[in-house]
Formats: C-alpha cells, sequence, structure tokens
C-alpha cells in the first residue's frame, strides 16, 4: 500500500514510471484506489499487466475535514 508520492510531473509518462515503481516484481493487485488524475485511467489502460486491474477513483476528503 502506497498512501502519498509526490512528483513533478503529473502525465501519463510519470504514472507510467510510478505505477513501474509501485507494482517492480510484486503481484499485481486486484484493485486501485487513486484520485480522479486522468492520466492514472489512461497508464492502465496502455499497460497489459494492469488490464484486470480494478480502477476505482477517489475524491479526497482531507480537505472537507479541516
Amino acid at each position: 500500500m502506497l498512501d502519498v508520492f509526490p512528483q513533478k510531473h503529473r502525465d501519463t509518462k510519470a504514472a507510467k514510471s510510478f505505477f513501474h515503481r509501485l507494482l517492480g516484481e510484486d503481484e499485481v493487485p486486484e484493485v486501485m484506489h487513486t484520485d480522479k488524475l486522468w492520466s492514472y485511467g489512461a497508464t492502465l489502460r496502455e499497460l497489459p499487466v494492469l488490464h484486470r486491474v480494478e480502477h476505482v477513483q477517489v475524491v479526497s476528503t482531507t480537505l472537507a475535514t479541516i
């Protein structure tokens, strides 16, 4: 599980790099929860290893609790 991973860019190239680092040699998860950034969905569609992963986009409620 990874909670936050700040990156300078938030495009498809950065998302691919993020998922490669996150997954590494580990097993592919059944479900991924991400924020609503469009590049995550684009990356999941482009990487064959992630085609069977359920992608759940969530809205952060952090600011609502402050």
